[in-house]
C-alpha cells in the first residue's frame, strides 16, 4: 500500500471525483470499500479521511493517554475544542474516550447553556468523583462554554486546581480531563489574538487570557464539514459519515447504496453539520424490505419540490449549495441508478494491513 497520507489523498479524490463533481454522472457502480474502510481507521465509530482531523485525534489521544500515565501531574489536563454548532465535537470525545483502554477512561458532559449558578455543575461534577472512585480516568465535556461571557471566570478554578466553590463547599475532582467547547467563530479570532506574542494589550479581552493559560492540551480545531480547499475535501467525510449512518440504521450487512442518495449528501449543504446529516439519514423512509442492499427505487425523499421540503421534517438542515436549492441538487442526481458498493472482504484485509 502507497504511504498513508497518499492513500488518503486518492480515497478523498475518488469521492470528489464520482460523488461531488457536479460535471460527473457515473454509468457503473462505485466501489469505495478502500475510502471507506480508510475513513474508520483513526477512531472506531468517527469517520475522518481528512488528514489533518486524523493528526488531531492522533495527537489528542496520545496526550490523554499520557497524562493519565503520568502520576506526578495532579491539575487538570484542559484540551479547548473550536468547532460550529452540530460538527460532533462531543461525538468525537466520547468516541475517542471509549477508545483509551489503557488506561480505562469514562466520558461525562454537561452543556452549559443549561447552567444558571455554579450549583447547576454540582451532579455532573459528583459523577466525575464516583467515577474516579470506581477506578475509572474521567474525561469531562464541558460545551457551549461560550454561551455566557461570565463561563470563562467560574471556570478557571475548576481547570487549573480541580476545584469549585459551589455556596458554601468546594467540590473538588483533582486530576481529570477536561475538553471545553465553543461553537462561536468570533472566539476563534480572539484566541488567536490572545496566543500572538506580540499582542500588547490582552486585558480588553476580560477573562479569556486567563482562560486559554490554563489549556495545557492545546486548542484544536474541527474543519466544517462543507471545507474545500487545498489538500483538504471534506466532502468525502460526509459521504462516508452517510454509509455509516445507513448500516447503523439498516444493519451492517448493507453493503450496497444508492449513487444518487450519497451524491446528494456530497453535493448539498448542511446547515449544522454532522447533526443535519445525521438527522436526514434518519428521516427518509423507503419502500421495500431492506437486506444488503438500498436502491434509488426505494427512496422516499421530501425533495420533488420546494414545498415537499418546505413541509418535511428536516428542512431547516439544507441550504443553499453551489448546485442551486436542495430540490435542485436532488434533481441532478436522482435518475442515475448506479450503485455505491463496499466489500466486507476486501475492508477486512485492507484494515489488516494497516495495523502496525
Amino acid at each position: 500500500m502507497a504511504d498513508r497520507k497518499t492513500t488518503y489523498a486518492r480515497a478523498r479524490r475518488l469521492i470528489a471525483e464520482k460523488l461531488a463533481d457536479p460535471l460527473n454522472m457515473p454509468d457503473s457502480d462505485v466501489n469505495l470499500t478502500e475510502a471507506y474502510c480508510l475513513s474508520a481507521e483513526t477512531l472506531e465509530g468517527y469517520s475522518t479521511l481528512d488528514w489533518q482531523m486524523r493528526q488531531t485525534i492522533r495527537r489528542l489521544g496520545t496526550s490523554i493517554r499520557a497524562y493519565w500515565n503520568a502520576p506526578q501531574r495532579k491539575r487538570p489536563l484542559c484540551i479547548f475544542l473550536l468547532a460550529g454548532p452540530g460538527s460532533g465535537k462531543s461525538y468525537l470525545v466520547e468516541r475517542l474516550s471509549k477508545s483509551l483502554k489503557n488506561p480505562n477512561t469514562a466520558f461525562e458532559e454537561y452543556n452549559l447553556t443549561a447552567m444558571h449558578s455554579p450549583q447547576d455543575l454540582e451532579g455532573v461534577l459528583q459523577k466525575i468523583r464516583d467515577l474516579k472512585v470506581s477506578d475509572e480516568n474521567p474525561v469531562l465535556f464541558l460545551d457551549e462554554i461560550d454561551s455566557k461571557p461570565s463561563n470563562y471566570a467560574m471556570l478557571l478554578p475548576l481547570m487549573w486546581d480541580g476545584a469549585l466553590q459551589i455556596s458554601d463547599r468546594l467540590v473538588q475532582i483533582g486530576k481529570c480531563v477536561i475538553v471545553l467547547a465553543a461553537s462561536s467563530g468570533d472566539l476563534e479570532s480572539v484566541v488567536a489574538e490572545v496566543q500572538d506574542p506580540e499582542k500588547l494589550d490582552i486585558h480588553q479581552y476580560g477573562k479569556i487570557p486567563d482562560f486559554i493559560s490554563r489549556i495545557g492540551g492545546g486548542v484544536h480545531q474541527i474543519p466544517d464539514l462543507e471545507l474545500q480547499s487545498a489538500g483538504r475535501d471534506r466532502r468525502a467525510d460526509k459521504v462516508c459519515m452517510a454509509i455509516s449512518l445507513l448500516q447503523k440504521r439498516f444493519g451492517d450487512d448493507l453493503v450496497s447504496f444508492p449513487w444518487p442518495l450519497l451524491a446528494f449528501v456530497a453535493r448539498a449543504r448542511f446547515r449544522f453539520g454532522a447533526r443535519s446529516i445525521s438527522r436526514f439519514m434518519e428521516s427518509f423512509e423507503l419502500h421495500g424490505e431492506v437486506k444488503t442492499d438500498v436502491t434509488a427505487a426505494q427512496l422516499q425523499l421530501p425533495l420533488g419540490s420546494s414545498q415537499d421540503l418546505a413541509d418535511s421534517s428536516f428542512s431547516s438542515h439544507l441550504c443553499m449549495a453551489a448546485g442551486g436549492s436542495p430540490v435542485d441538487v436532488w434533481s441532478a442526481v436522482e435518475s442515475n441508478n448506479v450503485q455505491v458498493v463496499i466489500d466486507p472482504k476486501a475492508c477486512e484485509e485492507i484494515l489488516d494491513a494497516l495495523k502496525p
